[in-house]
């Protein structure tokens, strides 16, 4: 392949398309990516049925449980959201909890 891919501003040359299949692109970044990279060109794949594109809004509707790393992200549907009052209303029920 060897198409590069150039940012729009600097004209950086950020990746390499190293090969496609099907609707898939798999890219080669030209230097090694850092946090800083993602936060930049990333975006947070939201659900089709929004039809709409993702905004800031949805880094903090997104976070869940299982997204408490930075650079994760957990749609909501993949598990029950608790607040910490409800954790903690749970701890003292004795119930346990795997968090």
């Amino acid at each position: 392949m060897g198409e590069q891919l150039c940012d729009e501003k600097t004209k950086q040359i950020l990746f390499t398309i190293e090969r496609k299949e099907e609707e898939f692109v798999f890219l080669k970044p030209k230097h090694s990516l850092q946090e800083e990279d993602f936060q930049q060109i990333g975006e947070i794949p939201i659900p089709p049925y929004l039809k709409r594109n993702a905004d800031s809004e949805d880094e903090i509707r997104y976070q869940t449980l299982f997204a408490k790393t930075p650079g994760s992200v957990a749609a909501p549907t993949a598990g029950l959201h608790f607040s910490e009052n409800i954790f903690k209303t749970l701890k003292e029920k004795k119930y346990n909890s795997a968090l």
